[in-house]
């Protein structure tokens, strides 16, 4: 007989002495036996749909043992119940778990400010002026931060794959998630293109005598050497950018202020000159056509959506990526337009989708105010953003197709990734794809491709944001529907209903009261598994300010 004392006092039971169970192996039980006869210890909630990827286990299922499922399911549900602290579960893919809180928030605060800042803003000062382009990233932001709070919740208790494109197939309808999901696709391959023809432009500010194709070729490999690597390289990649694009902003912000004030080494106070002499430089139809290079801007501030399906603890990670949207729409987006707006004129014909030069307006306003070393920086970071925001593509795309063949509209071999976590026939395609594509530099006007390809990502888009704001809605309804309480939701948001505006009608619903809400969710046990030991001084006070910040 083997005593099971060490479990609890309520685990002092006695079990006939047989093989030990595979299932304690697993979890690092030292003996267990699968024939589990303690379902009086064993809670309502615990159901099949949370024990299923213990289930699905090799070992659990080797045709070495004579028990049956039924059987093995009793023995997780014991110790799952007697000794709680184990791990969550659910919602798990053959995807890695290998991220952490800091990758999550770096992710979500800076991974996709890159072309569509730094030198989609040139082309949107152009048309709309200094008031069009201030206004259009307001309105946009406000999409982003209002569809992020519903990602939050979502992202918490469903955080798969494909995120978004599942979420649509299990609350809207299989043939929304359908076309959002290959949408999707094609907006992080369109989002490639985009990002690698930036390169060819950022590095065309110090030299011109590299063909296009060439430049396009080498870092197409550098953004595949990224993805190839196991997703803790990709995530140490992400932060570092996002270090970087995070640090310079602040640098950006009190120059660009200084150089406004008549501080620079020309000494030209320029203020609000340019507010001043034309706030909208073609009427509020050029206004209107600002707003896909702004939504195309903070396309991919989803991504945390994404990322949480390979986060060691969603609950903990998700919410302080949300927290820090407020941040990045606030310092990147209306104060970093705001700068170029009061120091760069809506008519300098070297900004990007003029006919000079074709920089980004942030490195022509160090270069007029006489500053060429802040220039050559800023342009050295614009290059670091643009790569990658590629590189981001690049894995949010291999996810999509992933989620997609989890749902059956894909083939197979997408939902397949090997031991570190990497879905290699999502990535080849994307990633191919993406980087064909942007050959169609070569023989057109960098500016001409960018509008193509950022029209048809801003569309694409907003069809996203509409369709989180809606899944967001009929999880809700559904979770009231079936009597379910609201205090079980592992992270709520305190913007809901407002903020998840979007509401469509139509014959898409599935029945609401027939969602399974446990099948593909997390469930989360007490205790934090990224938890550090406390500590006071500086350091205790830099954690509770950074709690401050981003929750």
């Amino acid at each position: 007989m083997a005593y099971l004392g060490f479990l609890g006092p309520r685990a002092a039971v006695y079990w006939p002495s047989r093989p030990v169970c595979p299932t304690a192996s697993l979890l690092r039980i030292p003996t267990a036996h699968p024939f589990c006869e303690t379902d009086q210890y064993v809670p309502r909630s615990c159901e099949a749909p949370a024990l299923s990827p213990l289930l699905r286990h090799k070992e659990i299922l080797s045709k070495s043992w004579r028990y049956s499922a039924m059987q093995y399911s009793n023995c997780i549900r014991a110790i799952l119940t007697l000794k709680p602290s184990l791990c969550d579960h659910g919602a798990d893919s053959e995807l890695r778990r290998l991220l952490g809180t800091r990758h999550v928030t770096m992710i979500a605060l800076g991974s996709s400010i890159g072309m569509g800042l730094w030198l989609g803003s040139g082309k949107s000062l152009a048309s709309g002026g200094p008031a069009g382009i201030f206004l259009g990233y307001l309105l946009a932001g406000s999409m982003i931060w209002s569809v992020s709070h519903s990602i939050g919740e979502m992202a918490v208790m469903y955080p798969l794959p494909s995120a978004f494109v599942q979420w649509s197939g299990k609350f809207v309808c299989p043939s929304a998630a359908f076309a959002l999901g290959w949408a999707y696709w094609v907006s992080y391959v369109i989002t490639i293109a985009n990002e690698l023809q930036a390169v060819c432009t950022v590095l065309g500010f110090w030299t011109d005598k590299v063909p296009v194709a060439a430049w396009i070729t080498i870092f197409w490999f550098v953004i595949i050497a990224v993805n190839i690597g196991a997703v803790t390289v990709f995530g140490e990649v992400e932060v570092v950018c996002s270090t970087i694009k995070f640090g310079w902003i602040f640098v950006v912000i009190f120059s660009l202020i200084i150089v406004s004030a008549g501080g620079a080494p020309n000494h030209d106070a320029v203020g609000f000159r340019y507010w001043n002499a034309e706030p909208f430089t073609h009427g509020f139809k050029w206004f209107l056509s600002v707003m896909p290079t702004c939504i195309f801007a903070m396309a991919g501030s989803e991504n945390s959506g994404l990322v949480a399906a390979e986060t060691t603890n969603p609950r903990k990670a998700v919410p302080r990526a949300v927290g820090s949207i407020w941040l990045r729409l606030s310092l990147f987006y209306l104060l970093g337009a705001l700068m170029v707006t009061i120091t760069v004129s809506p008519d300098n014909p070297d900004i990007f989708g003029g006919n000079g030069t074709n920089a980004s307006p942030f490195v022509i306003a160090y270069r007029n105010a006489s500053i060429p070393a802040l220039a050559h920086i800023m342009n050295a970071v614009i290059f670091i953003s643009v790569l990658s925001t590629g590189s981001i593509s690049g894995y949010g795309g291999s996810r999509t197709t992933m989620g997609l063949a989890h749902l059956g509209m894909a083939p197979a071999a997408f939902k397949k990734a090997d031991k570190t976590g990497r879905p290699w026939w999502g990535l080849a395609l994307t990633l191919t794809l993406g980087g064909a594509l942007a050959y169609l530099n070569v023989g057109n006007k960098a500016a001409d491709v960018f509008t193509w390809l950022s029209n048809l990502t801003s569309l694409f888009t907003l069809f996203g944001w509409g369709m989180i704001c809606l899944s967001h809605i009929r999880m809700r309804y559904s979770w009231k529907l079936q009597g379910r309480d609201l205090t079980d939701l592992p992270w709520k948001s305190w913007t809901y209903p407002y903020a998840a505006w979007l509401y469509y009608r139509g014959p898409w619903w599935v029945d609401a009261s027939m969602i399974d809400l446990d099948a593909s969710r997390r469930f989360y046990v007490d205790g934090d598994v990224e938890k550090t030991e406390k500590k006071g001084g500086v350091g205790g006070f830099l954690r509770k300010t950074a709690g401050f910040v981003f929750n």
